[in-house]
């Protein structure tokens, strides 16, 4: 466990350093409570990181909470590795992970300092590339190239030059081929900002803690939208029509500052109110954000007034 923790922390550091001077904001989740990210990044774009050593351990579980997370704040997920199973995520390549996005330490990096993306996405039986088609048959017509001669250069069929041409997908080894032959490059940079498809996925409603169930039944009764993160500092996201709010959890008052900081400060980064919901409110003094306790949200009839509560408070 200790072997993990040292590689985890140096990726994580060495993310962080590199995204300071690039120009990132930058905010690391607590290490005691980083099930669902470790990192959240901002320049142009919001990125939610998930560090995870070896990628075959994150579980569907892990990966739908990620997902649901970043979706909820408009960010990408990102997975950063180093190996699957036993074998190494390779430098320059796009894996993915339940349709997320799993990079190396070293292809984010150089994504963040210097706005390089991988060529190359890991699929099933090997590597693949997209290239230009376009340019792909500007040349062919402009040599007086045949659809026949590139398919005997590259061993595949007439149509499928066809499909190459129109945007589809062929394997690296394809692609080498095709420039070698034409001597020009054909392949074209992939994105890693990729919204995953486990992005609208529920909390696991049985995993909830005791706090965390109650918290959640009476904010949907109010007519909330209830996304629950275990293990995080930011435990659930609530979303109406209009807004969201980003919320953490409290039963006792030895996490308040911390867990009070780190709601305050991603809620500047991302843009959206935080509050923290409590038991009794009288063993929290001196809040910098909203706090409501589980009373006040019994005692309300809608979530307009929720939203007011959190707006008093804020003047407060």
């Amino acid at each position: 466990m200790e072997k993990y923790f040292d590689k985890h922390d140096h990726i994580l550091n060495s993310i962080i350093n590199a995204a300071y001077s690039s120009g990132y904001h930058v905010l690391c989740a607590d290490q005691d409570s980083s099930y669902t990210f470790d990192l959240i990044l901002k320049r142009e774009e919001l990125l939610v990181i998930k560090i995870s050593y070896n990628v075959s351990l994150m579980n569907e579980d892990a990966a739908s909470s990620l997902a649901s997370f970043a979706k909820n704040i408009d960010a990408y997920p990102i997975i950063i590795g180093v190996v699957n199973r036993n074998e190494r995520i390779e430098d320059g390549v796009l894996y993915t992970r339940y349709s997320i996005p799993v990079l190396s330490p070293r292809t984010f990096i150089d994504f963040i300092k210097y706005e390089e993306r991988p060529l190359v996405r890991a699929g099933p039986g090997g590597f693949y590339v997209d290239i230009d088609g376009e340019k792909l048959k500007k040349l062919r017509e402009e040599r007086n190239i045949s659809l026949g001669d590139l398919a005997s250069v590259t061993n595949t069929s007439r149509r499928t030059i066809l499909l190459y041409e129109n945007g589809m997908s062929m394997s690296l080894e394809i692609a080498l081929k095709l420039e070698e032959y034409l001597n020009t490059e054909l392949i074209k940079a992939t994105s890693i900002l990729i919204k995953s498809m486990l992005g609208d996925a529920k909390p696991n409603f049985k995993k909830m803690k005791e706090f965390e169930r109650l918290v959640s039944s009476l904010l949907e009764s109010k007519g909330f939208d209830v996304y629950s993160y275990r293990k995080s500092m930011i435990n659930m996201v609530i979303k109406e029509e209009m807004q969201s709010f980003l919320s953490g959890l409290e039963l006792e008052d030895e996490n308040f500052r911390r867990k009070m900081e780190f709601i305050r400060k991603m809620s500047d980064l991302v843009n959206r109110e935080g509050f923290l919901i409590v038991k009794e409110k009288d063993k929290f003094r001196h809040a910098d954000v909203p706090i409501i306790t589980v009373q006040e949200i019994k005692n309300i009839s809608d979530r307009r007034e929720i939203k007011y509560l959190i707006e008093e408070r804020k003047e407060d």
